[in-house]
């Protein structure tokens, strides 16, 4: 628990008064249990009271995190939903546009739409494709020096 200054100004101060109190309760007839009873009953007024005020503390900070993540989902959803629209709203222009360049070769009978494409295969003589022609002994001999060697660098000279 945490105390504000009144609080603990007012524990300090009904801790004493009834420390006193119930000292003072056996000793002399002037102090009934009533009076007992009221400072007790403030006593935990003011403690059920400095608990209260920290749940609420504890409410209002949970209140603020929770808002602050609703607020952050909140924007997070805004900003997906508005570039889905601009997305949809950029394919349904590409569409409409798509649609009325077609509309166009129609009129001039130039149409090649996706119904008349020819098909992306190749045709049926060249499916089946014939071995490439292979070399023989490869492209240089094993028995010349060139295979046998590594290549040296030659130092480059200046002309002046």
């Amino acid at each position: 628990m945490e105390f504000n200054k009144f609080e603990i100004v007012a524990s300090l101060l009904c801790y004493r008064l009834g420390g006193l109190i119930l000292s003072l309760w056996q000793s002399t007839p002037h102090i009934t249990d009533r009076e007992v009873g009221l400072v007790i009953a403030l006593l935990r007024m003011i403690l059920v009271n400095s608990a209260n005020n920290q749940n609420m503390r504890e409410a209002a900070i949970e209140n603020y995190q929770i808002t602050a993540n609703f607020n952050g989902l909140n924007s997070e959803y805004d900003y997906i939903s508005e570039i889905w629209q601009d997305q949809t709203l950029l394919k349904s222009e590409q569409e409409d546009c798509i649609d009325y360049l077609e509309s166009k070769l129609r009129e001039f009978g130039n149409s090649k739409s996706a119904s008349s494409a020819p098909p992306f295969s190749a045709p049926a003589s060249q499916v089946t494709f014939a071995d490439p022609p292979r070399r023989a002994g490869g492209a240089v001999a094993a028995t010349s020096p060139l295979a046998q060697q590594p290549m040296m660098q030659t130092p480059e000279v200046e002309e002046k």
